[in-house]
């Protein structure tokens, strides 16, 4: 029975990492206003052909399709290939588009991006689909026939930006310093180290550490051609810092009996992976971390929850005094 009671932690660990880490690489459904019919390969000597269907058209809108491309280097090559706006009429569902690819510098990879418009410009579009990046055949290749191209809702909208007030990041900073200071309590060297962690930890979130370093990787990706390709880079490394810390909490379940001690360092190992998650800046994880419960966002009250816990394991425990024998 205890045997199996040891088992059940580190099990169910287990396997709560494995279902979070399928949710983070799984794609979302596909965008439901639009179903594009097209080759899922594009070439250089011949017209890339696609067929757009609309769920619902509209007058006063206009629909376009246009590749965009990257080297063979997995540099940004901007558009590569224009689709002539088209204006949509109600019971017109579907338009064809015959795109020509620039060939100076050849595109390796191309994707697609559909999006509708007010006046048939980008500046003004209301919605936007874009595909998983597919290849280029060189000149002569045979011709594949046409297909379903799934177009998934654009990662080109603005980021969900979780927000960092001044008053949670005091109050988280100063939570994990008293957790850190508790561990220092214990004089043992794993406390030592769990206080180093904690004390980290209280640094970063009083200087919103998460925030910048997303706001650098966001800017250096720009900077560097690469935000548009950065999500499976995100989703890779979301799915890494889970997996780490699911197999770190399943050994600590499995070969440690229960203490404060293991205790305080699951919980302060939760709040790195949410401050981790917050840097990494997945935008389903941003999603869930970004609305406002009173005058914090999620991410803040979840980590108040982890540093209140920590403290809560480390707070020592008096045990009661036997009483003496009567003689």
């Amino acid at each position: 029975m205890n045997s199996g009671r040891r088992r059940l932690g580190p099990s169910a660990t287990l396997l709560l990492t494995t279902l979070a880490v399928l949710l983070i690489l799984r794609d979302g459904p596909p965008t439901a206003w639009l179903r594009v019919s097209a080759p899922p390969v594009a070439s250089t000597d011949r017209p890339f052909v696609a067929e757009v269907t609309l769920s619902a058209p509209e007058a006063g809108a206009y629909i376009t399709l246009d590749l965009h491309g990257y080297d063979t280097s997995g540099n940004r090559l901007g558009t590569v290939a224009v689709g002539p706006p088209q204006a949509t009429q109600p019971g017109t569902h579907a338009y064809v588009f015959s795109l020509n690819l620039r060939n100076d510098p050849p595109p390796a990879r191309v994707f697609a991006v559909a999006y509708l418009s007010h006046d048939t410009t980008w500046a003004s579009h209301f919605a936007v689909a874009t595909s998983h990046p597919f290849t280029v055949a060189p000149p002569g290749a045979p011709l594949v026939p046409a297909s379903d191209l799934p177009l998934f809702p654009s990662e080109n909208d603005p980021a969900r930006i979780v927000p960092h007030p001044l008053s949670a990041r005091l109050a988280l900073g100063t939570l994990w310093l008293v957790a850190a200071v508790l561990a220092m309590r214990l004089r043992t060297t794993a406390a030592r180290w769990l206080a180093a962690t904690l004390l980290a930890l209280a640094l970063l979130e009083t200087i919103a550490a998460s925030a910048q370093l997303a706001e650098h990787a966001r800017e250096t990706a720009r900077t560097l051609g690469l935000y548009e390709q950065r999500r499976p880079w995100q989703q890779a490394a979301s799915a890494a810092a889970l997996v780490t810390l699911g197999a770190l909490t399943a050994f600590v379940l499995h070969r440690l009996r229960s203490s404060p001690l293991r205790n305080a360092a699951l919980w302060a190992a939760a709040g790195f992976v949410v401050l981790a998650a917050t840097a990494l800046s997945l935008h389903e994880i941003d999603r869930l971390l970004a609305p406002m419960i009173g005058h914090w966002p999620a991410a803040a009250w979840i980590r108040a929850a982890a540093a209140a816990a920590t403290i809560l394991a480390l707070i020592p425990r008096r045990t009661p005094r036997t009483p003496s024998p009567i003689v």
